[in-house]
This record gives C-alpha cells, structure tokens and sequence, in this order.
C-alpha cells in the first residue's frame, strides 16, 4: 500500500566536509542483512571488502577461491542451474564440481526432448555453448546427481549456491517419441523441477543454517518465491540488449527495460513476500552514468529489495551504494506530491517518476538529525521532523547519515591507497613511495579520531591532515605548475593535462579502464594514482568542491582532479 501526504517544505544546505573510515563488519548471517554482488564485477577482495560486500556469487569453483575470500569475511556462492544437463564430450570438464555429476554421458535420458522430438540447448539457442543441454527433471536419478553436484560445492567451503534459470519448460515429449521414460508421468516437468529444487536446497542447508540458497527466477514470481533463501530478479529495471550468437549471446548496450508503471506494478506484486520477511535482490545492468545506478538502487529500495549493479565503468559507485546498507524497510511505500519514498532505519530512497523536478519534505526516519545524498554529498538537515528531498524529473535520491557516507568516502580512499602501494614498485633501498604509506597512515590515523570523537566534526583536524596527505600523492614537481594552473581557472584539455604529467595518454572512462600501472617513476606514479582515483573518486571530488566553495580552501592535486572530471 502506498501512504499519501502533505508536508512542509524547509530548509537549507550544509557541506560535507569529513571522510572517515570503519572497519569491515563480522558475518553474522541473516539474509536480509548481507551485502551481496553477483559476482566480483572487475573488483579486487580488497574493494569488496571496503564496500561492506559479505556475499559473491559467479565465483570459482576452488578451495582456494573460498579460503582466501574467507580471509576478507566474504562467502562465495558458485554458479549452478538444474535447467541444464553437462555434455563432458563436447567439450566440457568430467572434472568440475557440480558439472561432473550432471554429465549425460551415462544419462543421454537426462536431456529435455521438445515437441518436435529433438533435443534442445537452453533458451532452444543454437548459439549456445556446446556442452549444455536443456534437462528433463522427470527421469531417474537427475535429482539425486543435482543435491550431490551442490554437495561438492560445499565441501569446498562454499557459503552455498547459485542457482540459475529457474525456468523450466513445462512438458518434456521423451515418452510420445520413445526416446526415455518419466519417473513420475502424472507430474510435468515444473512439478518434478520443485522435487529437485526441494532436494537441493535440504542438501546445501545441511551443512550449517547460514548456508545460502538463491534462485535466479522465471515467471510467474509466485511460483518460485516459497524456494530458496533469496530469490533474484535479473534484469529489473535494466538490461543488456542481446541476441543469440557465436558463444551464446552477443551483444552489450544497457538498457532501461522498465518505466515506472512497470516498476511499481512489480513493487505491488512483490509486496506481500519482502514485507512479510522474504529476500527479493534485484541486478541491473547498469549504463556507464551513475544517475542510473542511484535511480536503480532508490526504485529497488522502493520495493525493500536488496540490490546488485553490474557495471564496467563505474564501480566506484556500485561501491558507494553497497555501503548504504539500506536493508530493511522501516516504513512503507508513501508517495508525496508525486514522489515516492520509503524510510530505513539509517535512510531514505526516493524517485520522482515525474516529468518535472520537484521539492518536497517528507518525514525523516526516526532519531536521525541530518541526511547527505550520495550522488551530490549534500547534507539536509531534518528539522520537526521532517527532511527535504529535491530531485531531477525521473531521478532517484539516496539518503545516508553523513557520516556513514563520509565512512564511505574514507573507506575508498584507503582501499585506493593500499591498491596503490601493492602496484608500486619499490626504489633503489627497497621502500615503496612515501607519499603513499603517509596517505596510508594519515586515513587510518583519521579513522582512529572519529571512532574516538563523541561527534564527527570533532574530527575535523584529522580528516584534513588525510586530505592533504592524499594531495600529495596526487602532486609532484611536474604537476606542481599544473595544478596551479587549473585551480586559477585555466581550461585545459584531458590530453593536454596528460602531456603535462607525461602520462602518455589522458585519463579515459572507458570499460576496464580503472586499473592504472604504477610504474617506477615518481612522476608517473603519483599520475598513475590520479589517474585511478579520477575513476573512482568522485564522492572525495564533491567534497573538495564544497570546501572550496565555502572558502575553506583546496589542496591543489584535488583541484586538478576536479577540474579534469568537469571536462568529461
């Protein structure tokens, strides 16, 4: 249900101007309160870690994977399907866990006949990869091979597992050809689907009650929703336009599949299962702008859904919504003047699904004295009770505390930092660059002063010795003239600010492009390092804009970095 209201509109803009670091929270499980990724999207364990992510699925199918993930406090869930059978000898591993069980070598009875008699690959895709076949789940023994494949995924100290295509074509034909017989010819293959689902799940829950079932869902979503821990709606609101081709699927344009009546049709259609305790997580698949992903997460969090965003350009703000935490709703769907909202303990989603922008006050979650917005670091103060949200025509809005956004902003830079120092190579004495242990040391030193400080601004002194210690990576003699020169106003070009530092080529925000080399000159590694927190640092950029704004000044590496961001 959604609750309508009128309310007052105040107030006024303040700054945020600290960033902070916390250390990564302990698993304790509950579904609804991990932080999860659909696979690691291009990001070190590091960085997953530093954005609070507890849970990955799409990973490897190794001891080691699962260990060394444990040492970040992150659990994986690898990839499985029971729409799918695995043909070794056309060009599969026998090998692979869970595969190896699922080979029809010695079960060809295990394949899905379609009405035409002929064996069918998933999707009846004549692209797809040649090992897969779609599965008939209502023959002997492919239950028990499915709950045995998922049991070898746990032995290998897997936090459970993921489960796709949850989609199963209804009838298979095998008995009218006289191909295989059905275990059970009063049920059709979805029935005998659920018998191997239900087996599944009791195996992988066998190993620990924080072991984890999710089900990337078909429709109707009644349908599956009482199976699994969580269940996956992929593609929510966006999606990759494909089509069947060599591999599979070829094609990468993301786009937006669902306007808002569709979006709140859903939200309505799930309402009764994600409020009365159950786990619905959405994936999009994000464009490069990170509106996008800000919209995405607010409408996900509109409907108290758990969100994961595949990006390849902009992973620094998958990172910043992930350390939202906004995982239980507090309060219900409401709509003010035609935006729509829903409070979280520690925050509040909106969209404007209008074609206009607007400016409402709508109530604040309770004991909460102020609210930043993550895509521009404004701070909105709550006063009676109330806060108020302005938002762009068709936008979304994500409110956190400020200090949770500004633990955030701290958490990125020290990730970034240490990322730094392990690409780094070493100087002639064996030490790694100095301005990048005292960047180091001064963020971790920043920390320490907020977790002692009763208030945030109380560590203020910190936060800039961090700030200024983070210049300095990004200054060195060459770039010294530069800086001057953009923080005075001069337009320069991005090739022209790489032909000043030597970098050789300027800063590009194309797919894959956030991984700079660090090399062993000190010019081109503080480049190096601009380079990457140009990509991934745009919060730490607004808040320098604000701290210069408001005259309190600004160290000269941020002015450059701000200043090569604006242009493009």
């Amino acid at each position: 249900m959604i609750v309508t209201d009128h309310t007052r509109r105040p107030m006024l803009f303040v700054l945020l101007a600290l960033i902070l670091l916390t250390a990564a929270c302990a698993h304790a499980w509950d579904f609804r309160d991990e932080v999860y990724t659909c696979g690691q999207q291009g990001m070190t364990l590091a960085e997953l870690q530093s954005a609070g992510v507890t849970l990955v699925s799409h990973v490897p199918y190794t001891r080691e994977w699962m260990e060394e993930a444990g040492r970040y406090g992150i659990r994986g869930m690898p990839y499985i399907s029971l729409y799918k059978v695995y043909e070794s000898a056309a060009g599969g591993n026998p090998e692979t866990p869970f595969w190896g069980e699922m080979d029809i070598a010695q079960h060809p009875e295990w394949v899905y006949i379609g009405v035409d008699g002929q064996r069918k690959r998933p999707f009846n895709n004549e692209f797809y990869p040649t090992m897969y076949w779609q599965s008939c789940t209502n023959t002997a023994g492919i239950a028990d091979a499915y709950a045995r494949g998922a049991a070898e995924i746990l032995e290998l100290g897997a936090g459970g597992v993921f489960i796709d295509n949850v989609l199963p074509a209804a009838k298979c034909y095998g008995p009218e050809f006289g191909i295989h017989e059905h275990l059970h010819p009063e049920l059709d293959n979805i029935e005998t689907f659920k018998i191997a689902l239900q087996g599944v799940e009791d195996r992988v829950h066998s190993f620990g009650p924080d072991t984890v079932v999710m089900l990337n869902i078909g429709n109707p979503f009644e349908r599956w929703a009482p199976y699994g821990d969580c269940i996956m709606l992929e593609s929510f609101i966006y999606n990759v336009d494909v089509r069947p081709g060599p591999g599979g699927w070829v094609g990468d344009r993301r786009v937006q599949t669902k306007q808002w009546p569709q979006i709140l049709e859903w939200i309505e259609r799930t309402a009764a299962h994600v409020d009365g305790g159950g786990s619905v997580v959405a994936l999009e698949y994000l464009p490069g702008d990170p509106h996008s992903a800000v919209f995405s997460y607010a409408a996900d969090k509109l409907a108290n859904f758990l969100w994961t965003g595949d990006s390849h350009t902009r992973r620094d703000v998958c990172r910043t919504l992930y350390r939202c935490r906004l995982q239980r709703a507090s309060g219900p769907l409401r709509e003010t003047e035609g935006i729509y909202w829903r409070q979280y303990p520690n925050g509040l989603a909106a969209v404007n699904p209008t074609d206009r922008a607007a400016s409402v006050a709508v109530d604040a979650p309770e004991a909460l004295e102020a609210l930043a917005d993550v895509l521009t670091d404004q701070v909105r103060p709550v006063r009676d009770g109330q806060v108020r949200l302005t938002l762009d025509a068709g936008a979304g809005g994500v409110y956190v505390t400020p200090q949770a956004l500004a633990e955030g902003h701290l958490r990125e830079a020290l990730v970034a930092a240490e990322t730094a120092l392990e690409r780094s190579t070493t100087d002639a004495s064996g030490r790694k660059p100095a301005e990048l242990l005292d960047a180091r040391r001064e963020i971790e030193s920043a920390r320490a002063a907020m977790l002692r400080a009763p208030r945030a601004v109380d560590a203020r002194t910190p936060v800039e010795a961090a700030l200024h210690a983070v210049d300095r990576c990004m200054t060195g003699e060459t770039e010294a003239d530069l800086s001057a020169r953009l923080a005075s106003g001069e337009a320069l070009s991005r090739e022209q600010v790489a032909a000043e530092l030597d970098a050789g080529s300027a800063p590009q925000a194309a797919a894959r492009a956030d991984r700079p080399t660090i090399s062993a000159k000190r010019r081109s590694s503080a480049a190096g390092l601009l380079q990457r927190l140009y990509h991934r640092h745009r919060d730490m950029v607004r808040v320098a804009r604000r701290a210069r704004a408001s005259g309190r000044g600004l160290p000269a590496g941020l002015a450059y970095r701000l200043d090569l961001r604006d242009r493009g």
